[in-house]
């Protein structure tokens, strides 16, 4: 007698075999975007699938700025899981090779790893990619590895100039809005999620590309599945361009154009107020149809 709801977002062209047939015991499924929902539906749930967007508590609170030592310049900076499906590797090659030898900028990194703390493996794994480049010189890199308060995240936002990701697909992308809500320029590929919704008079997009996933990844990401490769090329323009934009006294404004929009967006539309009426909007209908 019950109507049972299931809520999911996936970051892949196809969801596990397995996760079909538990979909399909629901009676319909609530995702996040246009594109999810058509993977939903393709990889063979039958049961209606309803798009709402992901909603975000967009009161921030006051707070101060991280001090980055001995560094005053321009900075990228990103949140992640430490993982394939988020592609550290090709953001911390792109920004090497694009800013090489420059003092001036600097990339920010918060991630973990295989239960939060793995900070060894992580170096060891950049320098391995810095030997692979054979690069003498590279620019700041200041990796965070483990868990952080919810006032720190927020004063990372503050921090930062640009929040850029190499994600191969989202779900949603929490961090993408919550940088969007701080009013910071963002860099991302255009690939499900709430990179949907996000137009490029809102945010820079790079270019990229479907790939054949060809080994398993955390369990669930598996070969027959595609995801998103982005462009190196494509990132290190991106990123040279809001770099050169945020150090010109005639352009410098230009980024927060595209920012505020993309802020306005967020506030506007995924607020929980909004999000959480369509819902209940939606919920009222499947009542009356009981």
């Amino acid at each position: 007698g019950k109507y049972n709801i299931g809520h999911l977002v996936w970051e892949t062209s196809k969801l596990p075999i397995s996760w079909v047939k538990e979909c399909n015991k629901m009676l319909e499924i609530w995702t996040g975007s246009k594109l999810g929902a058509q993977v939903i539906i393709d990889s063979g749930v039958t049961v209606p699938v309803v798009v709402f967007p992901q909603s975000i508590n967009i009161e921030i609170p006051p707070v101060r700025k991280f001090k980055l030592p001995n560094f005053n310049g321009v900075g990228f900076y990103s949140i992640f899981e430490w993982n394939e499906r988020k592609d550290p590797k090709t953001l911390i090659n792109a920004f090497w090779k694009e800013f090489r030898t420059e003092t001036d900028v600097c990339l920010r990194i918060k991630t973990q790893m295989d239960g939060y703390e793995n900070a060894s493996e992580i170096v060891k794994q950049i320098k391995l990619w810095k030997n692979e480049l054979a690069l003498k010189e590279t620019p700041r890199l200041f990796i965070k590895v483990g868990l952080m308060s919810e006032e720190d995240i927020h004063r990372l936002h503050e921090t930062g100039d640009i929040y850029v990701t190499t994600n191969r697909g989202e779900g949603w992308g929490l961090t993408i809005a919550s940088a969007c809500l701080h009013n910071k320029p963002v860099v991302l590929p255009k690939y499900g999620g709430i990179s949907e919704y996000l137009t490029k008079k809102m945010v820079e997009s790079i270019d990229s590309e479907l790939v054949d996933i060809n080994r398993v990844h955390n369990t669930y990401y598996e070969p027959g599945m595609k995801w998103n490769q982005v462009s190196e090329q494509s990132l290190m323009k991106a990123m040279r361009t809001l770099y050169s934009q945020l150090t010109s006294e005639t352009k410098k404004t230009l980024p927060k154009i595209k920012s505020g929009r993309a802020r306005s967006l967020i506030k506007t539309f995924f607020n929980y107020k909004i999000v959480g009426e369509a819902m209940l909007s939606r919920i009222e209908e499947i009542g009356k149809n009981l």
